[in-house]
Formats: structure tokens, sequence, C-alpha cells
């Protein structure tokens, strides 16, 4: 019998894996014909792009683009998401010649990179079993949806290099700190971060954890344990040129409470149930047989070797929050927004697949006596029950034709005479209006798809508040600063139904319909504007004030001596609410100078600093006290009660706007015109400051 040689065994199994893969992904890889070749997913359009635009950039030279400027308002493009992921792509465009067949590509390369990784394990779980464990990396059902509903293709290439990390990982563990591993752990954690850092600091949660584990399960070495968690750090230290100056923007400088309402969330009835994907095969899922094969081994805890041991707790704790199930518990955690606890899945389900594995070729060991012989049946009948359980989520490997809306809108911006478009339709296009309203519309975007990546971020959130929930002048408002010469309106997804009234009084025509979409232009080019400076906001709560009152202007900084006494009296009236300081003297002093230019400073002080002896909102004297019903505010003076009203539309650049939902619109508050008061009133030169709240009142104590 021809007896193979190890590195033929091993060349066998790789294309074993590579012919596998390509039966998975044969309809996007060889498709019927070039109508079909699109992504249907939410994200991919938004990516292939930026590869298109790299491609170009490469072709005149520039090799490393800084500014992408068909992207909100110029986004530096590389920056919130990684570079490996358009570099591949680019190369995968140049054997394709089409960008979605070098995605489609892509998705293909990456399932193999990652299965094939798991060769790496073949001395530890025998190399029939790391084939096994390769071809269920392939078809994992986390996996598909993150490749073919989300079409996060960064996402997707940071998992292809984790099972090669967690090989260098347990080796250094075991072994200690040799050369080859320490490479290749940096290696391996360098592309993930250069591949998406929200993965990656989440694979070094995980990698981290498994070496605690590993320390607590074994004993070995303080020290080898000690320095392969070291070595973590060191692939920030070789992806730094990239990951520190990305650390700052984007999603990180969103409102932690709108970034927390984004975090996805499923009850186990969903994120353990294989019978809902019979009737929607996105829905997220965990794998109920790999899930019991994990509780099966703690059973059998003493039949496996340290590194399967060690293993087993930290996978049921990456599994645990990748499930969701505990999103409240997780949003209570400092900088939670930047973690996805339905990420954490990618990495327990390397985990889950290497366990599953390891019980499976167990149970097969046990089967080597005679008698004993029908556990051998067992074991491979537990791989088929896997690959079961998986087999509905392989329906999400398809293509599909271009979106014939989408198409028809970018169709009709090419014919006009515009700058920027803005899509409105809280994200349910997906990405294909950025792509298609860019390369054949001419559009520059300035919202819709993943604005979470955007410098403009926080104001693009505000703009999507501000649609859904009736504060139309200010979204317009702040769309035409952008900008914006079209907008395209999904009307039936919750956005408010005056949105298109408002668009045309100002200015705004209905130019086409097509499958449901709105588009509405008026004529432009690039430009700059000169905001009005009349009303300056500062701190997160004139963001709010700024929805019913668009002639804020916000600042991005909430503290107000980050900005100079010139630059602050250039205003009307400065607006401070939830403001902070660096020292309260300090920040008195510059708001009394401000005041004594002429400038009125509105104090909301619901969140003003507070004292430290009476814990109370203090500045300039006033305090802040809380009551419970400030829509029936009175002040009494001197023996007069006065109510209080809102800012009068009659007099400087206030006006009193009704919420939608509100039953009244006591928004801000000021005395009635006839008494010239606020609620509290300090004079400083020619200036004025005045103290107000939307659930206070105050006292004077000077």
């Amino acid at each position: 019998m021809l007896q193979l040689q190890a590195r033929e065994k091993y060349g066998l199994a790789a294309l074993g894996l590579i012919l596998a893969a390509m039966v998975v992904y044969f309809g996007v890889v060889f498709p019927r014909d070039g109508s079909s070749i699109f992504p249907w997913s939410s994200d991919a359009w938004g990516h292939l792009i930026k590869a298109v635009y790299l491609r170009e950039q490469i072709g005149e030279g520039n090799w490393y683009p800084d500014i992408f400027p068909a992207w909100y308002n110029g986004q530096q493009m590389l920056r919130y998401f990684p570079p490996v992921s358009y570099y591949m792509l680019v190369g995968l465009n140049e054997i394709t010649g089409n960008i979605f067949s070098a995605g489609n590509l892509f998705m293909f390369a990456t399932a193999v990179i990652g299965s094939l990784s798991f060769l790496l394990f073949a001395p530890r779980i025998g190399l029939f079993w790391a084939v096994v464990a390769g071809f269920l990396f392939i078809i994992f059902p986390d996996n598909l949806r993150v490749a073919f509903a989300e079409g996060n293709l960064p996402r997707i290439a940071a998992t292809a290099f984790l099972p090669a990390a967690m090989y260098f990982l347990m080796n250094m563990l075991d072994r200690g700190a040799r050369k080859r591993d320490f490479i290749g752990l940096t290696a391996a954690l360098t592309l993930i971060i250069l591949s998406h850092a929200m993965m990656a600091a989440i694979f070094m949660f995980g990698l981290g954890l498994y070496a605690v584990s590993y320390y607590m399960v074994t004993g070995k070495g303080f020290k080898t344990t000690a320095l392969t968690i070291g070595t973590l750090a060191n692939g920030l230290f070789v992806s730094a040129w990239w990951l520190f100056p990305s650390l700052t923007g984007g999603i990180n400088e969103l409102d932690n409470n709108a970034a927390s309402e984004a975090i996805a969330e499923f009850p186990a009835s969903i994120a353990l149930n294989p019978g809902l994907r019979s009737g929607d095969n996105e829905v997220f899922y965990v794998g109920i047989s790999l899930v019991a094969l994990m509780l099966f081994a703690f059973f059998r805890w003493k039949r496996y070797p340290d590194w399967t041991r060690a293993l087993l707790p930290a996978v049921l704790i990456m599994t645990i929050i990748g499930t969701t199930m505990f999103v409240d518990a997780w949003r209570v955690l400092p900088a939670h927004q930047l973690a996805w606890p339905i990420r954490f899945m990618s990495f327990a389900g390397v985990g889950l697949i290497l366990v599953g594995v390891v019980v499976a070729a167990d149970i097969y060991k046990a089967g080597n006596p005679f008698h004993t012989r029908w556990l051998r049946f067992a074991a491979i009948a537990i791989v088929g029950l896997i690959i079961v359980d998986f087999q509905p989520s392989m329906q999400l490997v398809r293509g599909r034709e271009r979106p014939v809306a989408v198409q028809q809108i970018a169709d009709r911006l090419e014919d006009l005479d515009g700058w920027r478009v803005a899509t409105a339709d809280l994200s349910r296009l997906g990405s294909a209006p950025a792509m298609l309203f860019t390369t054949e519309g001419g559009r520059e975007q300035v919202f819709g798809w993943a604005f979470q990546g955007s410098i403009t971020a926080p104001s693009l959130a505000r703009i999507n508040e501000a649609i859904t929930e009736g504060n139309l002048e200010y979204a317009v408002s702040r769309l035409d600063r952008m900008g914006a010469d079209d907008i395209v309106i999904l009307p039936q997804v919750g956005i408010s139904p005056g949105f298109t009234t408002e668009l045309e009084d100002q200015g705004y025509a209905l130019q086409a319909t097509a499958g449901g979409l709105l588009l509405f232009h008026r004529d432009g080019a690039p430009r700059a504007y000169e905001i009005p400076m009349r009303v300056l906001g500062v701190g997160t709560g004139a963001n709010n004030a700024a929805l019913i009152f668009p002639e804020i202007s916000v600042v991005s900084s909430s503290n107000i001596e980050d900005y100079p006494l010139e630059f602050l009296a250039q205003y009307d009236v400065v607006l401070l609410s939830r403001f902070t300081v660096s020292s309260r003297s300090s920040a008195e002093k510059l708001v009394r100078a401000l005041a004594e230019t002429g400038t009125t400073v509105i104090i909301d002080m619901t969140s003003a600093p507070t004292s430290p002896l009476s814990r109370q909102p203090k500045f300039l004297g006033v305090y802040g006290e809380p009551v419970l019903h400030i829509s029936r505010a009175t002040l009494i003076e001197d023996g007069a009660r006065s109510a209080l009203l809102p800012f009068d539309g009659g007099e400087g650049p206030w006006r009193s706007v009704t919420p939608q939902g509100a039953e009244e619109d006591l928004i801000l508050f000021q005395y009635p015109a006839a008494t010239g008061s606020a609620l509290s009133r300090n004079r400083y030169g020619d200036g004025e400051v005045l103290f107000l709240g939307l659930n206070l009142i105050f006292h004077a104590t000077e």
C-alpha cells in the first residue's frame, strides 16, 4: 500500500478543504451569469466602493490615500476601517477585472484562509479532525451570516486570521516563548488589527482570557503566561502607525446612549433556536449542536489535555457574551459601545469548533476496542449532526441582481446638476446607494449607510434623530450646511411624514420616484458656507436644544474653557447645557468676562458643575434645586408670582416649538417680557447671565 509522506498528507488535506470551500461558495465564485454577482448584504457595497477608489489612487501613484471625498464630507478613508481588506480587494480586482467578482472571491478566500489555519492543530487533534474543524469553519452559521447578510468584509478577514493566532498562543503557553511562535502570534495579531480594530480588541480579550484560564487550570509558569499576554500587546505596537490615530473620531465620539441603542440583542429563543432559519435564514444563530458538545465536555473534563481544559471556560464566557442574552449588563460597562457582544461570537465560534472536534475525536478514540466500535460511528454521527445543524445557513451563500430602484435613482442623479446626496432611509437600503449614487450618479455622500465611521458621526446621528422625531427644520438645515442638493427618501420606515413638506418649503422639488424611493433635488455645485454667529451651544445638552432651535450652532468640545474669549464674544448668545469645566474658578471668570462684552450667556443648570459641599449644581453663585413639575413652574420675586414661558419668537433668535408628541411647548423658559427677568439673572458690565433649566429651579447666593 502506498504510504504518503507527512507533507503529501497535509497537501491533500489542504486541497480537500479548498475543494470543500469551492463547493460551498460555488454559486458566487462561478456564477451562472454576470447579472447575479452583486451582494445583497447591508455593508458590502460600501466596502467595495472604497476598494474602487483605492485602485484609482494606486493607478495615480498614491498607494495610501488619505481623504476619500465621496464619503461623508471627505472622510479619512483608511481610518475607521483598516487597510488590509481593501488592498486584498484591489489585488483580487486585478485578477477578476470586476470589483463585484473580487468581493465574492474575497469572501471565498477568507473562508479558505481560516479553514486551512486549522491544519496547524493537526499535531494536537489529528489531521483528519483538523480537516473536519476547517470544514466546520467554512460553514459556521455566524461566519456565513457576517459575510453574506452583513457584508462586513473587514470583519471576516479578521476572523480568518484568528485560528492561527490561537494556535501560536497555545504553543507559547505549552512550550514557552519560542521565537517562531512569538513571531507567528505577533504577525497574526497585526493582520487582525489591520483588518478590523473592534474584532482585534475582542480577540485579544478572548486570547488573554484563555491565557489566564490556562494558568489557573494547569498552574504552570506565571512568567510564561505573563510573557504570552504581553506578546498580545506586541501586535498593538507593530500596528500602532495605523491604530493609534484611529482611536479618535467616528464611533469613539458618538453619544454613549445612541451607541448603546445600536447594540444588537437576541433572546435565547432566537440565538439558540435552529428552526427559525427555515423562515429567515439571516437570523442570528449560535449553533446548538456545538453549544451542547461544549457543555458535554465539562462532564468529561479530566479526559482532555491541558490546552482543551483551559479552552472550555474561555469559550463558555465568550459564548455567553456572544449570544447577546446579557446585553443589559454589558451596557453598564465602561466603553461597552466599542465592543459589541454579538461580535464575540466570532471568537466563540472558533473555540466551539475546536472543543466540538476534540469531543468527537475523543469519542472516536474510545472506540478502539472491538466491543466499543460503535463509538466510532457515534463520533462520525456527531459530525454529521453538526453539518445538518449548520446546513440551513448555507442558503446565505448567494448573489443577486442590481437593486432596480436604487439604480434608477442613480441614473436620474446623473442627469441633474448637484453636489452631494443624502439617503434618508434609516439604513434600510444598505450600502448600495453609497456606491451607485457615487460611481454612477456622480454624487458625494453626506448621510446614509454606516455613518458611525465618519468624522461627522455625532452630527449625522442627530440628523437621524431629527428626521424620525419630527425636528424637521433642524434636519433640513443641517443637510443644507453639508451641501446636500439631493435627498433620497424611503418614506415607509418611520421617517416623519412632514419631511417632504419641509424639503419643499426649503426649495427642494420632487424629481423622481422609483420602487417607493423619492428623490428631492435642487440645483447646486460645490460651495462653502458661512454659518451665522448668533447663538453658540456648548455641551452635550446643547445638541438637544438645537433640535428645537436650529439657530444654535453646537461646538464639538463640551468644555467651555476650550474656547477663547475672543471666539465666544463673536456670538450674540452662548448657551451652556451639560457643559464641563477644567477649573470652576477659571470657567466662571471666563463667563463673567464674556458677559461683560455684551454677549448674553444662558446656563442650563441641570448639569452645571456640582458644588462639593452641597452636591448641587452651582455656577457663578447660583444653585440649582430639583423640582417635580417644571411644566407649572413659577418664580416668586418681591411677593409677585410670574409664570415661566417659552422664549418669545418675536425677540431675538429663539423660537418656541412644540416637539412631536409633546403636550405643551415649555422647552426653554424665561419670564414674560413685561418683567424682564429670568429664573435668575447676574449682570456683568454690558451683558448678563441667565440661569435656566429643564427640571430645576434656582436661588442665588450673591
